[in-house]
């Protein structure tokens, strides 16, 4: 057993697992109770440590599968120090609703558009200004399935995390709030101005556009994969993205033009068929992708057919799977080399 073999993907996964088979089910399948003390809290819902540390090494290390409760001491054990380590929160019972889920890159992204703009003189938290801008982090947060207890992202949270943010102001001569830099806080600190705008501006569209759309509000917030990296512009416009490309209608006349086309479907970067390997069972079964970069999306934009690519899943992971994402033919290249 080497529970630092652990990656946050790996804990990503056994999370996944959990909401797809629910509680009770999930630690009734690999012989855990639930937790005495010590919670696993992640956009805003919790886990039983221990659990999910247990199922995680099955994803590090398929070979030896999942650990069992044994491997496990009482208290804080050595599962909840593996899950600090990767950076997740461990909460204890009871004391949860005190704790509000960590910021988001989107979040940062308003926050430090909003810091640069009015330094070195930030409006206060009475000012309609940041008050709006509470307003608006606060939509962005729940519109990504977080949620908190009543000081969650109210104008008094979102002035403090400005007053941290100076910590990362090369202009600025004192300390800043908090303990110490987030790796999360810097990297968007570090974007240029200009990268700065055009994420907030996409941001507040894919916001607009999802508010009008209750579908696509439940879907977007529910719609985390540990495979797939955020893009640059923040996990809302992400995973916008990844709702239009499963947009059944669209798909569906994607594959009857291909279909038209082709006489069969098959991934068009790798050339799998599922038909071929399956028979029968694997019928229509294809991933569509938008070949469209995220950045030049906007609210309302009606996608093209020539804007789609049918593409396997591994193959359209391996595009999603780091920032940029790839293009057809450069994964085709790859394939090639």
């Amino acid at each position: 057993m080497s529970l630092s073999d652990i990656t946050y993907e790996n804990v990503l996964a056994a999370i996944k697992e959990h909401e797809e088979i629910g509680s009770e089910a999930f630690l009734a399948k690999y012989g855990f109770g639930k937790s005495k003390t010590y919670l696993l809290e992640h956009d805003g819902s919790l886990y039983d440590s221990k659990a999910i540390v247990g199922v995680a090494h099955s994803f590090a290390k398929p070979e030896l599968g999942p650990l069992d409760r044994a491997k496990f001491s009482g208290g804080k054990s050595a599962a909840t120090r593996v899950l600090e380590a990767l950076g997740f929160r461990i909460v204890e019972k009871g004391k949860q609703s005190n704790q509000n889920p960590n910021w988001t890159r989107d979040e940062l992204i308003l926050s430090v558009e909003f810091y640069k703009k009015y330094t070195p003189s930030i409006p206060g938290k009475t000012d309609n200004r940041l008050i709006a801008l509470s307003d608006e982090i606060r939509a962005v947060a729940e519109s990504l399935g977080l949620h908190g207890d009543e000081t969650f992202r109210n104008p008094n949270g979102v002035y403090m995390k400005l007053m941290e943010l100076r910590k990362y102001d090369p202009e600025y001569k004192g300390k800043g709030l908090g303990r110490k830099p987030r790796a999360i806080e810097q990297e968007v600190w570090n974007l240029s101005d200009s990268e700065i705008v055009t994420a907030a501006k996409l941001i507040r569209a894919a916001l607009l556009e999802i508010e009008h759309e209750d579908t696509a509000k439940t879907i977007v917030a529910e719609a985390w994969e540990p495979e797939i990296v955020d893009a640059a512009e923040g996990a809302l416009v992400t995973r916008l993205h990844r709702y239009r490309e499963r947009s059944r209608k669209i798909t569906n006349e994607k594959k009857k033009q291909f279909m038209k086309r082709h006489g069969r479907l098959y991934c068009e970067a790798c050339s799998f068929d599922f038909v071929e390997t399956y028979g029968a069972r694997g019928s229509g079964f294809i991933e569509c992708h938008h070949t469209v970069p995220v950045s030049t999306m906007e609210p309302g934009r009606k996608t093209k057919l020539s804007e789609l690519a049918l593409v396997c899943a591994n193959c359209h992971r391996m595009i999603h799977s780091k920032r940029p994402w790839l293009e057809i033919e450069q994964l085709k290249s790859l394939l090639k080399s």
